[in-house]
């Protein structure tokens, strides 16, 4: 009875016992080694008559504790009245110490002075009462503290050996118990919680500061007294629910009580976690070396006063910002609002807007409830911003005058707390009353003009929401706190729904009144010290609230947040880093006057009659400049970022009061226009094209994605839509024309510009180009040139200083200001006329530049319209050459943008326009080094304004020039009028050393570049004209990184130059990039595959370039994977036929780091890694050559690092390549990497020579080697030539990158064995070209190359499907009558019966999950899933004679099982209800002709019968398993015809007993699926009992079917098919079977098994009767599959299997037709 009492007490908690339960061996002498087992008594003090949850959790404690001691004693027990008089008229902790006093020294059980006495001393911090000032709480602490002292000091002196636990109690929460404090009653929840949460951690200290003092009253060895480390409180559940205290043992009882019982143990930092999970609680047990209970002697605690002092924090602010003014007139509206704007601050939520305990010192935790409301973040207004930061004081510069802030300290009701009505505790439930109150307040206070004054109020709540949530999760659900903030007009913590409020538009119905989420912190980066724990200083003395610090960054942060757009705001608040103040901006928006905004009364149909309020969509294509590279950056690392939101001629951020944009004057005259672009990237590109670095060869592709993009847009009536699209274009073949003057000379300008139906970059050209009436032939359409960049002024400021502000950090690309001043200068020139549109760009801060269309003039200026006469109207026809109509065309107005020109000054006759003041030519200041080195240069004034380019050309031309001294000496005879004198002329003019300008282009030697005849089968025929796709993996230097970084960029290493990529890249062409794909499209111009510009390798324009920067031969299989389904998804590519050329090069990063984790990066990973992507590749791609690059000698390159001259970063290389660059010369550590170098090079030759990749004709490996050895490039004075490297030295660059791609296509083209093994950076190599003799790309078989390894070994098994060899496969004639004349193809339809392996259960599984499933598809005798090539079953082979069966299963579950009627578990017996249900399904389904068609039925079952057979003996025996076979087959013979049935002899079953693995499924699940077989042990009786009742049941079946039971008809015959007679499974190695033949399991057939199983039995169905093979021969050979002979070509049953010829039907058989009865093609 007590041991079942005991288990009733404890079903909460698990852990018991525990082993140390016994009592010392002798009773201990010292406090410090009492265990748990030596306590004979347990008594408390402290608990009145309202401490139900407290007794409760005494008494339990009192019951744990008598399980380590039966003899327990104590005044507390389970017959004991909680309210008895003892426990009532005791009021002082003194009085009811000395009564326990009095009890046990009275009581005879108890031997006061030998007895171990453990007391429980209890403080009920729910009975204290203190008010907020502090004194007063300090009062009511001392007061505590004394009574326990005095109570402590008197169970000192009355008791010996006695250990007293000292513990805070705040638990009772009942409905009935009194309010005890008066002054407290006033206090919402929140507050009320919180002080009583400062009152109990303040009474922990001042306890804890007691013991110290008292020395834990340990002034002798028998006696001392501890404290528990946190106060106990029940769970605030029971707060919501209402509940009065129940009488008996809770959960939360038991977590109390544990709570206890861990502190009493040892320190709870110490003890493992005892939360429970809902309905079990861990109970943690005295350890072997720690058994006793705690004392400050065997388990010292930390007490509060040891922490150090926290120096006072830095918390003032510098003001950056210069401009300080308001608006020039009190704004209207709040989208137009300046921080000077603001007069009034406000603020609600919670006591972090309260300011509780901000200034508190570290260790005063009772300061936390002092409320510093001028020290609040968003809200406070004490000094000034130099030495407090808050919003108020930011502002307080913008405005002096600004008010509503708190200052000092108080409650919200305070003066002093203004329109600071933050609540300490407060919830969203609390808001709606604050903002009442805070509205009452501003309208009552004369300071406050209600009605005009701008007023800024910040909210923020919903920290104890979240607190509590736990505890009533429909309180403060979502939705109760979205209705208590919306009921606010304000917004909501939880994020998501936050977002969805303010973004509803709720709060922007007015022009005076928003709401704005500032999201800073979203996310929180907690601060922290040096040593890496969390700096204490940034909080409270209750490590919750925040300190001063932490609200210094908080003002901030929220400063910086409402200065930051919607969409790009900083949401997260990082403690760690020191903010500086963002500064209101100014912006470049624009005054727009115009008051005729509306567009035509009918959409015109003519170009000429187009207003701009007609037009529906903006477009633009152009380069960096219409991209917005650059445009708002304010540093280096932004240059590249594109801001296409502010776009001059396609942005659409904003409104056109803050963002000059040509979209956004025209949303003026539409506000529903549709293209523009907007924000940063290209996620709202929409129909920006512009690609940064296009030339005007690129436009034409743009055109082409512009096209696709609009006719794509669902948006956008393609046909009748109005559209403008912006064209500017030619900077970059400007800057580029003195390194590639053939292809971006004006004339290819214009022809680019031409076939975009644009525009060209030299004016003549242009000019000729649009001035004509190539681009009149249509009334819809119409280009015309802007030209207001002609002349290009920049604005200077001062004497000689241009203006900076229109430029982007890089003093190349425009800055904002500059795009706003080019919007404006497109428009105004869109509204002159044609002829007369200004030529010059007027560049001057003017917000009312913009023109307006005229009432005389309202439309676009067109050359039609601005003819003198009236406009051509549509009634005409166009009078120029017919343009044919393309389904592409559409109606577009296409304004071109004349390319900026330097060199040509302003023409005299043009005037200075207007207000502009003095303008200048373009100018280009800056030093450029003279690589000469002399200062000649800056003796010429006049080309003092050129850029490198020019002045390089301008050099060239004037030596040429100059090489006409030729003539001279032709005019001069040479001087030679006397024979000793003579002159003559070099025939070059001397040019010093251009190394520093990489000529990365090749030509094209070859001639023949034709592909081969017809698309070859074989690899090793493969030309490079038949290479439609490349492809490449690796590490950074196939992805590019600082291809074409500039020497001194180190950061642009970062960038992707895929395009430029030696092995993949396919930028330009190959007379200016050359690269192995540039190489190609010689031979092959619809090559594809290759990357193009920059990007990561997910980018689009990456395309099969998966490199990633920075992998290891680890990560090269998932790129495998990547780029194969890349390939197979992309509609460019015949993943079937096209040819492919991959290229894998890494390893680089491997010997990198192989010092760090030698095993990681060892040979053996290496060459499994390199060798699972190969395999990949030749399991899964068709058609390719992969070319193994070995990975570089890396050992030279250190010379880059040794030459301090060079000024390589060589601390980077210490990061990005240590084990390489930090070895010694000729130490050890440098010759292990030499070591390893060489062996991944070797590794690779091993592999591939193994012949593992050439067991088909489609596909091999061939190693490059052209990277064994390498030799460093050389300046003239012997120093290693860093033009070859990238900024870090160790990138390659496109110097160097050029070089590799020459020698990749030489080494493809030279045969094996003599393949170039040296990268030599000195000598600049020809490209090799394909001969008549030797065309192919080399491989091992057109080089006549023998592998040194083993014959070439088949690849990976792929899947488990067979060939097939038959050729005769005919149908019978006619239809035969007998079933001993069927052949194979006269098979209509197929079945199944049998057990789960007939059913398919697990044959796919790859986890315990899968198990019982049933891929009926894969099924060995009935499924038909795919075709026999990867799936071999019976139907499969029978397919390939008839394609038209009937009834195969396919797919897993029994929704396409057809005639498959196997069920999992089915035994022997139930086999006569599946012939039932067969014979029904064959009958009603309408595709089978159920008299007339052959069909075949197979039965396998058995294995159930005989794996139970030791529990079911009786019917489970030998004899009822054949007479159940018996009445099925009776069935099938008597109701079916044209039948032809297999018997599957049941498998020799003990085999199974050996398949084994180390899993779970294997260990338990195959002795419950067959436990007569599995369980018994290695020869037991009872296994050679399962043997003999297996060979008993083979033998009745057998002498079932050998007899003439089912002879009597001439269409049906029964077949006993043996194979698995005698059953044997394969084994791999010694002893160990091959599981593979196995589900997870091990008991039911994987997939490879059902393979097999088919083909043995379609074997057996060949073999006659009486010489079939009776056992398995599970191998693996795709060929295994008889064929019907000629001889015999029909299936064997008993009686064709007979010596002479088979038996006939005697009665005649009528004449059947030869066709086939129909049926369709499904199965």
């Amino acid at each position: 009875m007590v041991i079942l009492s005991k288990q009733i007490i404890f079903m909460h908690i698990i852990g018991l016992p525990c082993t140390q339960m016994f009592p010392s061996q002798s009773a201990p002498s010292n406090v410090n080694s009492v265990t748990p087992s030596d306590v004979a008594v347990l008594s408390s003090i402290g608990l009145h008559m309202h401490s139900t949850e407290l007794s409760m959790v005494v008494s339990r404690l009192t019951e744990l504790m008598t399980l380590f001691n039966p003899g327990l004693i104590s005044p507390l027990s389970d017959e004991t009245n909680l309210y008895a008089p003892q426990f009532v008229q005791h009021s002082t902790l003194v009085e009811q110490a000395k009564e326990v006093s009095i009890y046990l020294q009275n009581n005879q059980a108890v031997d006061v002075d030998r007895d171990w006495k453990l007391v429980l001393l209890f403080a009920q911090v729910d009975q204290l009462c203190a008010c907020e000032q502090q004194q007063q709480v300090q009062s009511v602490i001392k007061a505590v503290v004394e009574e326990v002292d005095d109570a402590l000091q008197l169970l000192h002196s009355q008791l010996k050996r006695t250990i007293v636990s000292v513990a805070l109690w705040d638990g009772e929460r009942g409905s009935f118990h009194p309010k005890m404090c008066r002054c407290t009653e006033t206090n919402n929840e929140g507050e009320d919680r919180l002080q009583k949460a400062m009152l109990s951690h303040a009474l922990q200290e001042s306890l804890d500061e007691l013991m110290v003092k008292k020395h834990w009253y340990h002034d002798r060895d028998d006696f001392t007294v501890i404290v528990q480390d946190a106060p106990f409180i029940t769970d605030l559940s029971s707060v919501s629910s209402g509940k009065h205290p129940s009488k008996s043992a809770s959960p939360e009882t038991d977590k109390l009580m544990v709570q206890m019982w861990t502190n009493l143990l040892q320190h709870t930092s110490d003890q493992n976690n005892t939360e429970d999970n809902g309905k079990i609680i861990a109970l943690p047990c005295p350890t072997e070396d720690r058994p006793f209970l705690r004392t400050e002697g065997n388990s010292p605690s930390y007490h509060h006063s040891d922490a150090s002092p926290l120096l006072l924090p830095f918390t003032g602010t510098e003001m950056p910002c210069e401009d300080l003014s308001p608006s020039p007139s009190t704004p209207t509206s709040v989208h137009e609002l300046r921080p000077g704007d603001i007069k009034v601050v406000a603020a609600v939520g919670d006591s972090l807007t309260a300011g509780n305990g901000i200034a508190s010192s570290p260790n005063n935790i009772l300061d936390v409830l002092s409320q510093y409301r001028g020290l609040s973040w968003s809200i406070g207004g004490d000094e000034n911003l130099t030495t407090v930061t808050t919003l108020p004081n930011i502002l307080k510069h913008f405005n002096h005058n600004l008010t509503g802030y708190s200052v000092g300290k108080g409650k919200e009701q305070t003066p002093q707390a203004f329109l600071n009505q933050a609540v300490a505790g407060a919830k969203s439930k609390n808001i709606p009353t604050q903002v009442r109150a805070l509205v009452a307040r501003m309208k009552n206070d004369p300071r406050i003009n209600f009605e005009l004054d701008w007023k800024v109020i910040t909210l923020f709540i919903g920290g104890n929401d979240i607190c509590d949530h736990c505890y009533n999760s429909l309180l403060y659900s979502e939705e109760n706190y979205i209705r208590n903030v919306r009921d606010s007009l304000d917004y909501l913590h939880k994020e998501r729904l936050l977002h969805e409020l303010v973004e509803s538009g709720r709060y922007d119905t007015r022009s005076d009144f928003t709401v704005v989420v500032q999201p800073f912190f979203r996310r929180i980066v907690v601060p922290r010290l040096p040593d890496g724990r969390a700096d204490r200083s940034f909080f409270s003395a209750d490590c919750f609230h925040l300190s001063q610090k932490a609200q210094t960054l908080m003002a901030r942060s929220l400063w910086n947040n409402m200065l930051e757009p919607l969409g790009n705001k900083t949401t997260i608040q990082n403690f760690t880093v020191d903010l500086d103040l963002k500064c209101p901006t100014k912006n470049w928006g624009s005054d727009f006057s115009c008051v005729d905004i509306a567009p035509s009364d009918t959409v015109p149909t003519s170009v000429h009659k187009l207003r701009p309020a007609d037009i529906k969509v903006v477009a633009a294509l152009g380069d960096s400049t219409t991209a917005g590279t650059g445009a708002k950056a304010k540093n280096l690392f932004d240059l590249n970022k594109e801001y296409k939101g502010v776009s001059w001629s396609i942005g659409g951020d904003e409104t056109l009061e803050t963002v000059t944009t040509l979209p956004n004057i025209l949303k003026k005259f539409n506000p529903f226009i549709k293209g523009f672009s907007r924000g940063q990237g290209s996620r709202h590109k929409f129909f920006n094209m512009a690609v940064p670095g296009a030339k005007s060869s690129d436009i034409a592709l743009q055109v082409q994605a512009l096209i696709k993009a609009i006719k794509e847009n669902k948006e956008v009536n393609f046909e009748k839509d109005w559209k403008i699209v912006t064209i500017f274009v030619g900077g970059n073949d400007l800057c580029n024309y003195c390194i590639d003057q053939n292809n971006l000379s004006p004339k290819n300008y214009s022809h680019n510009l031409m076939l975009s139906l644009d525009m060209l970059y030299k004016e003549a050209e242009i000019e000729h180009l649009i001035s004509g009436n190539r681009y009149e032939g249509k009334e819809d359409v119409a280009v015309v040139l802007q030209p207001f960049l002609h002349n290009s002024f920049i604005p200077y400021i001062g004497e000689g200083e241009v203006d900076s502000s229109f430029f982007s950090v890089d003093c190349f690309h425009i800055s904002e200001r500059a795009h706003a001043e080019m919007a404006i200068a497109l428009w105004n020139n869109m509204l002159e006329p044609v002829g007369r549109k200004q030529n010059y760009n007027n560049f001057t801060y003017d917000r009312s530049k913009i023109h307006c269309p005229s009432e005389a003039n309202p439309f676009i200026f067109t050359k039609i319209n601005s003819l003198p006469g009236p406009p051509v109207t549509t009634t005409s026809p166009a009078p120029t050459i017919p343009v044919p109509k393309c389904p592409s065309s559409m109606p577009v107005w296409v304004p071109v943008i004349v390319g900026i020109r330097g060199d040509i000054p302003r023409p005299q006759s043009q005037p200075l326009p207007p207000g502009s003041g003095p303008l200048r030519p373009l100018t280009f200041t800056g030093s450029t080094p003279n690589p000469s080195g002399s200062s000649h240069r800056w003796m010429c004034r006049c080309t003092e304004t050129h850029n490198e380019g020019e002045d390089r050309l301008q050099t060239a031309m004037l030596s040429h020039a100059l090489q006409s001294l030729d003539e001279l000496m032709v005019k001069k005879h040479w001087y030679h009028d006397r024979d000793d004198f003579t002159v003559i002329v070099q025939d070059a003019p001397f040019i010093t050393d251009l190394s520093s300008v990489s000529f990365t282009g090749t030509e094209m030697p070859c001639e023949d570049l034709s592909p081969s005849p017809s698309t070859p089968t074989s690899v090793h025929e493969l030309r490079p004209g038949d290479i439609k796709v490349v492809a490449a993996v690796g590490d950074s230097l196939t992805a590019g990184n600082g291809i074409a970084s500039s020497p001194n960029n180190v950061l642009d290493v970062l960038s992707q130059y895929r395009g430029l990529s030696w092995s993949i890249g396919g930028d330009e062409n190959l007379t200016t990039v050359t690269t192995l794909p540039n190489i190609l499209k010689h031979f092959n111009h619809n090559l594809t595959g290759y990357s193009v510009g920059k990007g990561k390798e997910q980018t689009p324009q990456a395309f099969l370039n998966q490199a990633v920067a920075g992998a290891k031969s680890k990560d090269i299989p998932t790129q495998v994977q990547a780029l194969v389904a890349r390939m197979k998804n992309d509609s460019r590519i015949n993943f079937e036929l096209d040819w492919k050329v991959i290229t894998l090069f890494i390893g680089g990063n491997d010997i990198c780091d192989h010092c760090y984790n030698s095993l990681l990066y060892s040979e053996e990973n290496y060459i499994r890694n390199v060798r699972d992507s190969l395999d990949y590749l030749h399991k899964e791609m068709p058609r390719a050559l992969v070319n193994l690059v070995e990975p570089l000698h890396i050992i030279p390159l250190r010379e880059m690092h040794s030459d301090t001259s060079l000024k390589c970063p060589t601390w980077l290389l210490n990061i990005l390549c240590p084990c390489v660059i930090l070895p010694m010369p000729n130490s050890e550590a440098l010759q292990k990497v030499e070591d390893i170098n060489r062996n991944y090079q070797r590794l690779l030759h091993e592999l591939v020579e193994s012949g593992r990749y050439d067991t088909r004709s489609d596909f091999t490996v061939v190693v490059q080697p052209f990277f064994r050895r390498i030799v460093v490039p050389r300046l003239p004075d012997g120093r290693a030539d860093r033009s070859f490297f990238s900024a870090d030295c160790f990138h390659l660059s496109q110097k160097a990158q050029t070089l590799m791609a020459r020698s990749l296509w030489n080494n493809m083209l030279e045969p094996l064995g003599n393949k170039t093994t040296i990268q030599n950076f000195t000598v600049d190599l020809d490209l090799k070209c394909p001969t008549k003799t030797s065309p192919f790309i080399r491989t091992y078989n057109n080089s006549n190359y023998i592998y040194g390894g083993p014959s070439p070994t088949p690849g990976p098994i792929t899947n488990w499907g067979s060939d097939f060899s038959c050729v005769d496969i005919a149908p019978s004639d006619t239809v035969p009558t007998s079933v001993h004349k069927l052949r194979p193809a006269d098979i209509k339809v197929v079945a199944a019966l049998g057990d789960s392996t007939t059913a398919g259960t697990g044959a796919k599984a790859k986890n315990l999950f899968d198990l019982n499933k049933e891929y009926k598809g894969v099924s060995w005798s009935i499924g038909g899933d795919e075709t026999l090539e990867t799936v071999t079953t019976l139907p499969n082979i029978l397919k390939k004679f008839n394609p038209f069966i009937k009834g195969f299963s396919r797919g897993q579950g029994s929704r396409q099982k057809f005639f498959n009627m196997a069920v999992p578990g089915a035994k022997s017996s139930d086999i006569a209800l599946q012939v039932q249900a067969l014979i029904k399904a064959i009958k009603e389904n309408k595709e089978v002709n159920f008299e007339k068609d052959w069909k075949i039925v197979t039965i396998f079952v058995g294995g159930n019968d005989l794996c139970n057979y030791c529990i079911d003996q009786n019917n489970l025996s030998p004899k009822n398993y054949s007479h159940n076979l018996m009445l099925s087959l009776d069935m099938l013979y008597k109701e079916v015809p044209r039948l032809l049935v297999n018997v599957v002899a049941i498998l020799q079953i003990d085999p199974l007993k050996s398949v084994m693995r180390n899993t779970l499924g294997c260990s338990l699940l195959q002795r419950t699926s067959c436990p007569c077989v599995i369980n018994p042990a290695v020869n037991s009786p009872e296994l050679e009992k399962i043997k003999q009742i297996n060979r008993e049941y083979q033998a009745e079946i057998e002498h079932l079917i050998s007899g003439n039971r089912y002879e009597g008809k001439e269409d049906v015959a029964v077949v006993l098919q043996p194979f698995l007679h005698n059953s044997f499974i394969p084994y791999i190695g010694e002893g160990e079977v091959d599981s593979s033949f196995f589900s997870v399991d091990c008991f039911h057939i994987s997939k490879r098994a059902h393979a097999e199983m088919a083909i043995a039995l379609w074997n057996n169905m060949l073999e006659p009767v009486g010489r079939k093979q009776n056992y398995n021969n599970f191998t693996y050979d795709r060929s295994k599959i008889h064929c019907p002979s000629e001889a015999n070509p029909f299936i064997f049953t008993k009686i064709n299997s007979l010596p002479g010829p088979p038996v006939t039907t005697t009665s005649p058989v009528p004449k059947c037709p030869s066709s086939m009865p129909a049926s369709s093609t499904s199965a």
